[in-house]
């Protein structure tokens, strides 16, 4: 018998804390793809926004930005204007970013570190996940990262990246624990 994700939702998310099922989330590459960030065209797609909600409303998560975007949060003057289109579009369909990490450095162990420096003042947080396109050095955080860049033959980079139909899945499974 499969169990629905209402059912995982109100035995697993539901009625706790602030921050007891967290989605650490990179922008570029997983709510756009390579052709949507070198157009003129809206910083997201919202097609890959709709499945973020999909994440967030079956698993009750709150948002932390992780991506380079997140400079912008918390401001309210000169604020980027593709940031501004961002919180618009979030806006429109019910999300809300909770908070951001710390920018480190750049390197590829700044973001992992970022996202442990967040977790290490945060014990009530049960789950989380990673949305991100880039490999990192995730190390012991590796069984929390969804990966949203893929091999695309079709794509002239010979990659396409975006938050799809079996990252959603992979992001559920891994908020709600599920041993599929």
């Amino acid at each position: 018998m499969k169990i629905s994700y209402d059912e995982l939702f109100d035995s697993c998310c539901a009625n706790r804390g602030k921050y007891s099922c967290v989605i650490f989330l990179d922008i570029d590459g997983v709510l756009n793809d390579f052709d949507d960030r070198s157009s003129n065209r809206a910083p997201v797609n919202v097609s890959m926004v709709m499945r973020l909600k999909k994440i967030v409303e079956v698993s009750s998560a709150d948002i932390i930005l992780t991506s380079s975007w997140r400079m912008y949060y918390g401001m309210h003057d000169n604020v980027n204007e593709k940031y501004q289109m961002l919180l618009q579009t979030f806006d429109k369909y019910g999300l809300t970013i909770s908070g951001k990490t710390e920018e480190i450095g750049f390197d590829l162990r700044s973001r992992p570190l970022e996202i442990r420096h967040w977790l290490m003042d945060k014990p009530d947080v049960e789950r989380f996940v990673i949305l991100d396109d880039m490999n990192w050095h995730w190390g012991w955080l590796s069984d929390h990262v969804v990966h949203t860049r893929r091999r695309d033959k079709s794509s002239l980079a010979g990659w396409s990246s975006g938050l799809d139909d079996d990252n959603v899945h992979q992001a559920i499974k891994i908020l709600l624990a599920l041993d599929e």
